[in-house]
């Protein structure tokens, strides 16, 4: 894996862990999503990899294990389960269920189908 951060390199068709980033979904201002691979199971998968100058925040690894700890007990059909998390080349990361269709802004802006 090269040292590219979200924002300053482009990720796609580099490897990050077991995922092939396929492409970019979308940015914000805490992180960068990219459609995945998962090689070791052939899933396609939504990763959210956060900028590595993060790491270098003392309290930052407690409060992302913690996240994706209460994330991950939740049960609703509006939250995607999150298959995965880490840090790979320090850049930390959480793999999600991929749910096509755009952000919501996009689904916003269609409008809701006509009935």
């Amino acid at each position: 894996m090269s040292s590219a951060q979200p924002g300053s390199d482009n990720l796609i068709g580099k490897t990050l862990g077991q995922f092939e980033i396929l492409d970019e979904i979308g940015r914000g201002g805490m992180a960068t999503v990219y459609r995945a691979r998962q090689r070791s199971i052939n899933r396609i998968v939504a990763i959210k990899i956060l900028p590595r100058a993060l790491m270098h925040d003392p309290g930052f690894h407690e409060r992302f294990v913690r996240e994706v700890d209460v994330v991950s007990h939740l049960e609703h059909p509006h939250i995607l389960p999150i298959y995965d998390f880490g840090e790979t080349d320090g850049m930390p990361y959480i793999a999600m269920r991929f749910l096509a269709g755009g952000s919501l802004a996009q689904v916003i802006r269609r409008g809701l189908p006509s009935v």
